[in-house]
């Protein structure tokens, strides 16, 4: 069925007669039969004004009786100006850009062609994939030559394959505003002491990731590992990413219980929306979410923190410690020893209102031991933790009452 705003796909692909696959065909062609379009700001307008055709006064009183008429389902982004705004804001929606012949929000210099001329170039050092046509779910993931990959994307016909851990080593992709508000970016760029080349420590931090998968891929329900926000950009083919309406710490809870292909249940149901090259997606920390690949697709993206989304962070992290399974990966040493780095300096960054709501979460590690085996960096964070519940309880303990 054609939306207007939204394009066409087929999720009655061939399996092969694969167990998982059909499984995993099953859960998406389900999931995408009780998901909605997303309400944009746009589509609401256009409907709006097509049911008030006699006149702009019948359309002002309707919006003061029912604003919700206008209310979106993914929090539309029309230029860069507005992205900045909204980072510095907690939101519970995810961010959408949507690119056009006359607009756009970043001109990365990597392409569906310099990336295979990237592959080609490191033929014999290897990625790890996700094969659909390997009949035991545990043995699908496995590490592959390069070369190997290639030679799959050669053929006439191919099963199902995701590339999900390619770092992005041609050329920088992520949008300015989302490098101006990432936490780690700021306490670097304040800590140095000189602009100069002599005697610098400065060391970029930021790292992207690029997704290669064929048509027909299927990620289930998940969370992305470290509870922190996430960035894509479409560089070449589709992506339909499914999503809760309600977009909370509960959403979280019931993906734990239900598991990654049971979707019955969410607060409002679920919203799916189409990814196009040059479109921007943004999703808040700890966002479940699902996607289905309808053509051979390039994505880049990444992982970032805002000050406005550190409590959330934290109180994903906590709750992700004991339940790594509803996520794609496994927590690892870097996520806690970047937490750990940001903590440090979090104080000399945020603004007095930003660190009280950071601090305010500081009990859920600190009064509640975890059983769970984590990697060995999470003591380094506990301790900046430590450090910076403490100095934020003499900060302001002073303040006048």
């Amino acid at each position: 069925m054609l939306v207007p705003g939204w394009g066409t796909y087929d999720l009655n692909f061939n399996t092969s007669n694969n167990p998982g696959a059909k499984s995993l065909r099953s859960f998406i062609q389900k999931l995408d039969q009780s998901a909605r379009w997303a309400n944009t700001r746009s589509q609401n307008t256009e409907n709006l004004r097509a049911q008030f055709q006699r006149g702009s006064l019948d359309l002002i009183t309707a919006l003061y009786h029912d604003p919700s008429l206008v209310a979106e389902d993914v929090i539309t982004i029309d230029k860069s100006e507005n992205l900045t705004r909204h980072l510095k804001l907690q939101f519970s929606r995810p961010l959408l850009f949507q690119s056009t012949a006359s607009r756009s929000i970043s001109h990365p210099e990597v392409s569906w062609s310099t990336f295979w001329t990237f592959m080609r170039k490191n033929r014999q050092k290897f990625v790890d994939v996700y094969d659909y046509s390997i009949d035991k779910e545990v043995e699908r993931t496995e590490r592959r030559l390069t070369e190997d990959v290639i030679k799959h994307w050669e053929k006439d016909s191919r099963t199902a394959l995701n590339c999900l851990d390619i770092e992005n080593r041609i050329r920088q992709c992520c949008p300015t505003p989302i490098m101006d508000s990432d936490l780690i970016q700021r306490i670097a760029r304040d800590g140095q002491t000189t602009i100069g080349k002599a005697d610098s420590t400065w060391v970029n931090p930021h790292k992207e990731f690029l997704l290669l998968s064929t048509k027909d891929c299927i990620s289930p329900i998940h969370v992305d590992i470290g509870a922190a926000l996430t960035w894509l950009y479409v560089i070449h083919g589709r992506k339909i990413v499914y999503f809760p309406y309600t977009i909370n710490l509960n959403a979280v809870r019931l993906l734990a219980r239900l598991g990654s292909e049971q979707f019955k249940g969410y607060d409002g149901g679920w919203i799916r929306v189409e990814l196009r090259p040059g479109d921007l997606f943004i999703m808040p920390p700890s966002c479940p979410h699902a996607v289905f690949t309808p053509d051979d697709s390039l994505v880049v993206g990444g992982h970032f923190y805002t000050s406005a989304h550190l409590p959330s962070t934290l109180e994903g992290l906590r709750f992700l410690e004991g339940r790594q399974k509803i996520s794609n990966e496994s927590l690892k040493d870097d996520h806690y020893e970047t937490l750990a780095q940001i903590l440090n300096s979090y104080d000399k960054v945020a603004t007095p209102e930003e660190v009280k709501r950071a601090w305010a979460t500081c009990h859920l590690f600190l009064d509640s031991p975890t059983k769970a085996k984590l990697p060995t960096a999470r003591t380094e964070f506990i301790t900046a933790l430590k450090s910076f519940n403490q100095r934020a309880r003499e900060s302001f303990s002073q303040e006048p009452e």
